[in-house]
């Protein structure tokens, strides 16, 4: 039985010495520390625009929505006594009258 082990032990052994350490291509390094570079440029950048691009898009929303208010106000013309002509009318086209409702 140790001489089995012995044997398995040798083989296991023997077939790693074929084994070279691995090695990364030439531009590996550059490539990498390029593409680094790239990315904490981009980072900077839109760190300074977002607050820029926040504060338009929050003006451009509140005006929109004050010019939306505003028209509408302007058109909300419709009040009580529209209701009661509006009934009268729907009366009136269907032939009902004031003592069926």
């Amino acid at each position: 039985m140790r001489k089995d082990i012995t044997e398995l032990v040798d083989k296991t052994i023997n077939s790693l010495d074929g084994l070279n350490r691995a090695e990364a291509p030439g531009y590996f390094l550059a490539k990498t520390k390029a593409k680094l570079y790239r990315s904490e440029q981009k980072e900077e950048r839109f760190q300074f625009r977002r607050p820029v691009l926040l504060i338009a898009v929050l003006t451009l929303f509140l005006i929109m929505n004050s010019l939306v208010l505003l028209h509408v106000q302007s058109n909300s013309r419709y009040t009580h006594t529209d209701k009661a002509s509006n009934v009268d009318g729907f009366a009136k086209e269907y032939g009902f009258t004031t003592s069926d409702y």
